[in-house]
């Protein structure tokens, strides 16, 4: 029943986007507003404010977030283990020629050299509950186990990715106190290349790499310690997202005169993938798991609602309805109120469609009509006894 909760889920936060889009559209014309080429006179505009327009008016943009927010909302936390402050004790009094000798966050990848297996596993338990938070979308978490272990700075650094925008640099000055107003960071794309060198470095723990690599949009980590379709999924939109935001920030910043030093955007990585090349690459994944999952018949529901290919997963459904070994349980019961609703939203209205429609009735109906004779049965039954 989780699948099925989760992708009404995913069916509402798209269908309620793509409504409100569609209305947009035929209210104003175009989903795209009078800014471009500074036709509404500004010439001056904040990372953040820039962000924010793009959100309201590119629709893949945010579209692509919403399934990577759906991906960490639904995303079951790992383990949760109990940390504990350490000092890298063990790796301080071994005094052996292979572990470190100072004890600076780069000390590793600087001297080439290794912790004490103790303060090893120590950090591989920080780090494993670090990527299972971020995972799940609970970045301040994260921060606060961070903080709990004594590693303010491992806290601070996941937190670089929000675009500058203070009051008094903004188009249009909103009322109220301007005291410490001032959001995000300044030097958003240092740090973000900063955790994209971070990611790629070979030598540091494969859950590290990750936890900045999800920060920077780097896929590869992300997938070498995913273990799920939910997982591979999650990391390839993640990357598309951020992929995508950064290089629409960069067009838009060249058009206003506030505009932050973009060079260190071309540093970073390209995701040249599509939202149907991601599904279809699922499919085909080396990962076993990934695999066997993708072909799930509720994963492959879920990945026709991302891709909004209806008549594709009509035909779906058409097939499960017309085999012996779908004709029963709960899929089918899902799929068949599923079809249901989106001839209930007008669509799609194709005609070839409609025995799919018919056939969708015919399994409702043959459920309650058997959920009757069972409650005739049961009540039956109580008033003998």
């Amino acid at each position: 029943m989780k699948a099925e909760a989760n992708t009404w889920l995913l069916l509402t936060k798209l269908e309620q986007d793509r409504r409100s889009t569609l209305e947009r559209t035929q209210l104003d014309g175009s989903m795209m507003t009078t800014d471009d080429d500074n036709a509404d006179g500004v010439i001056y505009r904040t990372p953040g404010e820039i962000s924010s327009q793009l959100m309201q008016r590119d629709v893949e943009l945010r579209q692509n977030e919403i399934v990577t927010r759906w991906l960490e909302e639904t995303a079951e936390m790992g383990i949760e283990m109990t940390l504990e402050r350490f000092n890298y004790v063990a790796t301080k009094t071994t005094g052996q020629a292979k572990t470190v000798s100072e004890f600076d966050p780069d000390s590793t990848s600087r001297q080439k050299k290794q912790l004490h297996p103790q303060d090893a596993e120590h950090e591989d338990r920080l780090f494993r509950q670090i990527w299972s938070l971020i995972r799940c979308g609970n970045t301040q978490e994260a921060q606060e186990v961070c903080r709990e272990c004594g590693q303010y700075w491992r806290g601070a650094s996941l937190i670089g990715g929000e675009p500058y925008q203070h009051p008094l640099l903004m188009s249009h000055i909103p009322m109220g106190n301007m005291e410490d107003a001032a959001q995000g960071n300044p030097h958003r794309l240092a740090w973000k290349f900063a955790a994209y060198r971070l990611s790629q470095e070979k030598s540091i723990n494969s859950y590290e790499r990750a936890i900045y690599a999800s920060l920077s949009g780097n896929v590869d980590p992300m997938l070498d310690v995913g273990t799920s379709w939910e997982d591979h999924l999650w990391a390839n939109f993640k990357a598309l997202y951020t992929s995508k935001l950064e290089t629409k920030m960069k067009e838009e910043s060249a058009k206003h005169l506030f505009s932050v030093n973009t060079s260190l955007a071309t540093f970073l990585p390209k995701f040249l993938k599509t939202e149907e090349g991601i599904i279809a690459e699922l499919k085909t994944s080396p990962n076993i798991t990934v695999r066997q999952e993708a072909a799930d018949k509720y994963r492959v529901i879920q990945s026709h609602i991302i891709l909004a290919t209806l008549n594709n997963l009509f035909l779906e459904i058409n097939q499960w309805i017309h085999s012996s070994s779908q004709r029963k349980g709960p899929l089918l019961r899902f799929a068949a109120h599923l079809v249901l609703f989106y001839y209930g939203q007008g669509l799609p209205s194709n005609s070839e469609h409609t025995p799919v429609l018919h056939a969708c009735q015919n399994i409702l109906s043959a459920r309650r009509i058997g959920k009757v004779e069972i409650e005739k049965t049961q009540e039956a039954r109580s008033v003998r006894h």
